[in-house]
């Protein structure tokens, strides 16, 4: 066989048998309808995932996750010693994953079950998570899967519920978010993330910005973005950090209040380059 799903090592020198057990990779698609949960489980800063106070010694930021959600039914059916998580980028935790979903891999390490009914399995997936998480399109995958999905990128849609704390005209919302379409914008690292990131300059590509309400100083617009753009910060200007944006273009203070990912755009995929 070219590629077993076990090997034994066996060591002559010391009588020790050591059991090699490939993972399973089972690729699917997710939504995500719970504002409250990260993609991956999130362990504790205070104690680094071993359990104290501040997390009710769960060793965990966050109780729960996609992952986790997703990954349970998977690890009890397999019995696998570990479950890791991959996915085709990340939303915000405060912001739903809609449309087709996001494209995911999840392996298992360890099984010892391999027979898997990935159609049953994703039922209970469905069943008790129905407004939380979502799973579709579940099937397996070689390992190789993993860095393919890793390193593509594609444009996303989002529809984002934006106050604007300042008195403007919906003429002037509609100028502003015309101005935005097809421009290359300059962003810094957002603030909010420069603890984590890489403090730089990335220029990205706004392709449409559509206004579809404005009443009472709330505005509902739909946006489509290159990758890696950051939304919340496009419609704010992050203090002068991205550059244009809606708040400087109508001249008025903007702050995302609600937002989601409508789709990935998948059929125009590319790889990874920044």
């Amino acid at each position: 066989m070219d590629n077993p799903d076990a090997v034994a090592i066996v060591d002559t020198a010391y009588d020790i048998i050591n059991l090699e057990i490939k993972s399973l990779f089972i690729e699917g698609n997710y939504n995500k309808y719970d504002r409250t949960v990260p993609q991956t489980r999130w362990p504790c800063h205070s104690c680094k995932g071993f359990g104290c106070d501040k997390c009710n010694n769960t060793g965990q930021l966050y109780p729960d996750s996609v992952q986790s959600l997703i990954a349970h039914p998977f690890t009890v059916a397999s019995s696998c010693t570990e479950d890791l998580f991959h996915g085709m980028g990340r939303e915000d935790i405060d912001a739903a994953m809609l449309g087709n979903g996001r494209p995911f891999v999840l392996e298992l390490r360890m099984p010892k079950n391999r027979n898997l009914d990935l159609q049953k399995i994703g039922k209970k997936v469905n069943t008790k998570n129905k407004e939380r998480v979502q799973v579709s399109e579940l099937k397996f995958v070689p390992r190789s899967r993993v860095a393919e999905l890793k390193n593509t990128v594609c444009d996303k849609t989002y529809r984002v519920d934006v106050s604007i704390s300042d008195k403007i005209s919906i003429e002037s919302l509609k100028k502003g978010a015309q101005r935005l379409t097809s421009t290359v914008i300059e962003q810094r690292t957002p603030t909010r993330v420069s603890h984590r990131r890489a403090d730089l300059v990335r220029p990205r590509l706004v392709n449409s910005v559509d206004v579809v309400s404005f009443v009472d100083g709330m505005a509902e617009l739909v946006i489509r973005a290159q990758h890696g753009t950051y939304i919340r910060e496009l419609v704010s200007g992050d203090d002068g950090r991205t550059v244009p944006s809606l708040a400087s273009l109508i001249d008025a203070k903007c702050k995302v209040e609600v937002l989601d990912v409508l789709n990935l755009h998948l059929q125009e995929k590319e790889e990874k380059n920044d």
